[in-house]
């Protein structure tokens, strides 16, 4: 982990970067963390953008809330449906 000023990543801002692909930048203001600065494959950036998303963190919130309640698993609902179909 490296640690690095606003102020110097603003004028390194391309050779930071690199630097992030193989670790994280913790980047600071007035000596304190303010931000990190961390490379994706362009594989994991979907990834990245459910786990950094209000809506769908809240999404997945609801819907542990719903279970909590005492819905029906769908497992429990899918199985029964399957072997009608096959009837």
């Amino acid at each position: 982990m490296k640690m690095a000023t606003i102020r110097e990543v603003k004028a390194k801002l391309s050779e930071y970067i690199e630097l992030a692909r193989d670790d994280v930048i913790v980047i600071t203001r007035h000596g304190r963390a303010a931000a990190v600065l961390q490379g994706i494959e362009p594989a994991d950036l979907e990834e990245v953008m459910y786990e950094t998303s209000e809506r769908f963190r809240s999404l997945i919130t609801t819907r542990r809330q719903t279970a909590q309640k005492g819905m029906v698993p769908l497992s429990k609902v899918a199985r029964p449906a399957a072997r009608t179909r096959g009837r």
